[in-house]
């Protein structure tokens, strides 16, 4: 799993975690089903810019934050439990009355002063990094003018995004779903970022999802001659990619 799904996060660095500064959240709600969306009440202060992720529990697990910041001092953030022992343990912990929540980070944000439309391409659960940014974009009034592409598998059937943000409906969001195994959602997806790849140049462009999907869409957008400037995702930063595409 990766930094961008809501889930225990891989390839994050030990170091970042010892250093969290951790804080106590109430947890006010807490909805099971095929994903679990957790509401806290963040602390007194607390703060982050849509897009970022927060460590929770005892292990400091980086999870995508899934609701805009002037939701605050609400937070969101949906979680899948994916089999390992840690995120047994965050189930656990949110049986408690609080939980604790390290400071918000991540450099996969949009500027005020940003006036280029904003493209989400997003795989799987990844949606919920894109959520936070749309209801942002919403605040703007400028979801309209956002674009969403979500490749989804069976397993993500259960997330029900219009309801946890209604901006998504107006983002044109175009969905892949696992209708032709032979060619698969994401697969499909970069077939539809290589064909709208004229307009995609002249957006600011976020990858939300694990860091193969993010350098296949990033390859994927390049070749198709969108500037690789435009297009950023966290994977870049915490799982660079150590040699060029096709690089022995």
């Amino acid at each position: 799993m990766s930094l961008n799904l809501p889930g225990p996060a891989a390839g994050i660095d030990d170091s970042i975690r010892a250093h969290q500064i951790m804080l106590r959240a109430n947890i006010t709600s807490i909805t099971e089903g095929a994903f679990t969306d957790i509401l806290l009440e963040a602390p007194a202060g607390y703060s982050f810019q849509a897009g970022q992720y927060a460590p929770i529990g005892e292990a400091s697990l980086p999870f995508s934050i899934a609701s805009a910041p002037e939701r605050l001092p609400t937070i969101r953030f949906l979680f899948r439990h994916d089999g390992s022992d840690a995120a047994a343990q965050l189930s656990r912990e949110l049986k408690q009355q609080t939980i604790r929540i390290g400071v918000a980070a991540g450099d996969v944000t949009r500027p005020a002063t940003e006036t280029r439309p904003l493209s989400l391409v997003c795989a799987g659960t990844g949606i919920s990094q894109a959520l936070s940014l749309l209801a942002a974009e919403a605040g703007s009034g400028r979801a309209g003018e956002s674009r969403l592409y979500w490749a989804r598998s069976e397993a993500d059937a259960g997330i029900d995004w219009i309801s946890l943000c209604p901006a998504a409906a107006e983002a044109s969001p175009i969905e892949f779903i696992a209708d032709d195994p032979s060619i698969g959602p994401r697969n499909q997806l970069q077939q539809q970022l290589i064909l709208d790849a004229r307009h995609l140049k002249r957006t600011d462009i976020i990858v939300c999802g694990p860091p193969a999907f993010a350098y296949q869409s990033l390859d994927s957008l390049v070749g198709a001659g969108v500037p690789e400037a435009a297009i950023r995702a966290d994977a870049f930063s915490y799982a660079p990619r150590t040699s060029a595409p096709g690089a022995g």
